[in-house]
């Protein structure tokens, strides 16, 4: 069997809500069939009562966790966890943070997390700036792989136990794609499952010309386009690895996020593995046009890889 991709330490945030619940089971899955340290963390937002105005020229004053309240809280953590199937090898910690997010993304630096697994709300409007803000800031800003589980994505039967049976790897030929495909590959041999690595193509280059040349054919074109692509898709695809899953390569036309969920649904697929780009501003509208339009519409959990991931196919 070839080396596998190193998860040791899985970094589960939660917040109590059904969702987070739902993402915990998850992580105590992937734990539990890579061997790793689940540590469950719940960031208490440190923030001013409303009722309490501070005096001029003062910071407001911060409420914070009596010691009974944080012995109840983490009562109640042990308890989740241990319903989720990961008492065995996890860790309950409680912090408190005036930044949430900024508080995860600190922790899993200082943990040295392998992976984060976190809760997506799927709600849209206010409700989702107010309860996904801050699973989309580390989203964008965490420096290693984030696996996301959509608040509709299928439970793990029984507690504890996972199934990636089939597993969809999105690859754009990016450096982040292509650190995507090695964890995909990997995952895909570890579990035997089949796995499908797609890639989308939005317009050929010669049908944006306008207007188009009279001698064009689109449809010589597209399939030119298409048979390019395919070949390059094969061509990252290690021979070893289909000693271990069944690996196809596709080529389909159309928006990117549209078609990684299309062909998700269509294949029945257990898993997203997509690339996601660089940290910061700029990253925002790249991250959003895409991954986050995967995210929020997924019915299985979205594995996203960063070009800095340290993984590999080792063959």
């Amino acid at each position: 069997m070839p080396a596998k991709i190193q998860i040791a330490r899985v970094l589960c945030p939660i917040d109590f809500s059904e969702c987070s619940g739902h993402a915990l089971r998850h992580a105590a899955a992937v734990a539990r069939w890579y061997g790793a340290q689940l540590q469950v963390l719940h960031v208490f937002a440190l923030a001013p009562p409303v009722s309490m105005l501070p005096p001029l020229n003062s910071p407001p004053p911060l409420f914070s966790l009596t010691p009974p309240d944080r012995a109840q809280v983490l009562a109640h953590m042990r308890q989740l966890v241990t319903g989720a199937g990961g008492a065995g090898a996890a860790e309950v910690v409680v912090h408190e943070a005036p930044n949430v997010a900024a508080d995860i993304l600190d922790q899993a630096h200082a943990w040295h997390a392998d992976l984060l697994v976190m809760g997506n709300h799927g709600h849209s409007g206010l409700t989702r700036l107010v309860m996904g803000s801050v699973a989309e800031k580390v989203m964008r800003l965490a420096e290693m792989p984030v696996l996301i589980v959509p608040h509709n994505a299928a439970m793990p039967v029984p507690p504890g136990s996972i199934d990636f049976d089939r597993i969809l790897c999105a690859v754009d030929f990016s450096g982040s794609s292509h650190q995507a495909l090695a964890y995909g590959l990997s995952l895909g041999a570890e579990a035997g499952a089949h796995v499908t690595v797609l890639n989308t193509i939005e317009l050929p280059p010669e049908l944006r010309q306008s207007p188009p040349s009279i001698d064009l054919s689109v449809d010589e074109v597209r399939a030119r386009a298409e048979a390019g692509q395919l070949q390059r898709l094969e061509s990252l695809i290690p021979f070893a690895v289909r000693d271990y899953c069944a690996v196809e390569a596709a080529v389909v036309e159309g928006k990117a996020s549209r078609e990684i969920l299309r062909q998700a649904a269509a294949r029945k697929c257990d898993l997203i593995v997509m690339g996601v780009q660089g940290r910061g501003a700029l990253d925002l509208a790249v991250f959003g046009s895409n991954a986050q339009d995967v995210i929020r519409h997924a019915t299985c959990p979205v594995l996203l890889v960063r070009a800095q991931t340290p993984a590999g196919w080792k063959g």
